[in-house]
This record gives structure tokens, sequence and C-alpha cells, in this order.
């Protein structure tokens, strides 16, 4: 699970970067939670590895059936 505190530090890499981060930062900081809106922000910036991952898998599954992809995501 991804915490307020790699929320921040993904934050500010991208603001090391140049990209305007303040609207989301206060967001995360006046949040209990993780905000999804600062997810799918930081995830359009900088793609987070599990997108990365599922989007590895959604591929090989298409290609070669690969069950590991339908495990994965089926409801039991």
């Amino acid at each position: 699970m991804i915490t307020k505190n790699d929320c921040l530090m993904l934050l500010s890499d991208l603001k090391a970067r140049g990209i305007e981060v303040n609207p989301q930062m206060k967001l995360l900081l006046k949040s209990p939670e993780v905000p999804l809106e600062v997810i799918r922000f930081i995830n359009q910036k900088r793609e987070l590895a599990l997108s990365e991952f599922y989007q590895k898998l959604r591929k090989s599954y298409n290609q070669k059936k690969n069950k590991l992809y339908i495990n994965i995501v089926k409801e039991e």
C-alpha cells in the first residue's frame, strides 16, 4: 500500500522536475488517508511501478493467455 510519505517523496521528485504540485501536496497533507486524486496525479506524471506491472501482465495475457493475470484479477 502506498503511504502518505511515499506520496510526499514522489510529489517532491515531481516538483524538482519543475511540475506544479502544490495543490496535490495541500490535499495530501489535509487528508487523513491518501486521496485517490493524488495517486492519479502522480501516476499521470510519473507512472507507478504497479501500473507498469499490470500493463505487462495484461499484454502477456492477451498474447499468450497467461493464467497469472486471470488468477490475480479473479474474484473468489
